[in-house]
């Protein structure tokens, strides 16, 4: 009964990094990680649903290299969550640097725009 837990958790957590290397690497695609996001929440609740299924003296008859391999599985998936953030963080912020450059040429331009007189004449002074 222990294997199959074992068997169970470990296909979920891989299902699990594989939805995180998949958001990693959609970043400037954003509008694909909603879909991911919905189907990684979907595959957090089945691990939360084995976790509360699963009797605890199956849990502990798991061997010290499975109960480490699941550890270690788990440590690389939330390694992996935290660059994807920092990316994400790094995306948002090149973004708004986009954006606040966008504005102020906008602004520049309709500021030059606005110094020519509309009506009368343009003077010359000989320059």
């Amino acid at each position: 009964m222990s294997r199959e837990y074992y068997q169970q958790k470990k296909v979920l957590l891989q299902q699990c990094l594989r939805f995180g290397e998949e958001i990693a690497s959609s970043l400037e695609e954003w509008e694909s990680i909603s879909a991911i996001l919905t189907e990684r929440e979907a595959l957090i609740a089945q691990l939360n649903e084995l976790e509360q299924n699963t009797k605890e003296e199956i849990k502990a008859a798991l061997t010290h290299a499975m109960k480490e391999e699941l550890d270690q599985t788990i440590k690389l998936i939330l390694e992996f969550d935290q660059n994807t953030i920092s990316l994400m963080r790094k995306e948002q912020e090149n973004i708004i640097t986009s954006l606040k450059t966008n504005i102020q040429e906008q602004k520049t331009i309709q500021y030059g725009a606005s110094t020519q007189p509309s009506s009368g004449r343009l003077m010359n002074y000989g320059l």
